[in-house]
């Protein structure tokens, strides 16, 4: 990844959504006033960017409209999505419609040790 991201604390931790969308912006279009200007509202297909709205930095995207970018970029066939190899693409971690930073159990991890009657119940 070419981009830094001087705010990261945890180094080991991927891209955020923001980021990974500022970062596909910036590979498109490198200058930050070039990307105020940017007409990406309608692209040369006649379809709408979807990170348009993010591409100052501002605003947080859905995890969904990363996946449905790589949608678009695969002409929606789920098995190329699913089996993209384009590594240095700032979206590949996101393809799939999920962060990969966050963690599934991570409700049940926080709430541990808490002396709540749900957590009685579950035997914590």
């Amino acid at each position: 990844m070419d981009f830094k991201f001087k705010h990261r604390k945890n180094l080991k931790m991927g891209l955020t959504p923001k980021e990974a969308a500022l970062a596909f912006c910036r590979q498109c279009v490198p200058s930050f006033k070039e990307r105020q200007n940017c007409k990406g509202n309608k692209l040369l297909d006649g379809t709408v960017c979807p990170f348009y709205p993010y591409r100052t930095g501002k605003g947080r995207p859905k995890v969904k409209d990363i996946r449905n970018n790589c949608k678009q970029c695969m002409n929606g066939q789920w098995a190329l999505i699913k089996n993209c190899v384009s590594q240095k693409c700032p979206l590949h971690s996101f393809r799939l419609g999920t962060n990969p930073n966050r963690s599934r159990s991570g409700a049940n991890q926080i709430n541990k040790g808490v002396n709540t009657p749900l957590n009685k119940f579950r035997g914590f």
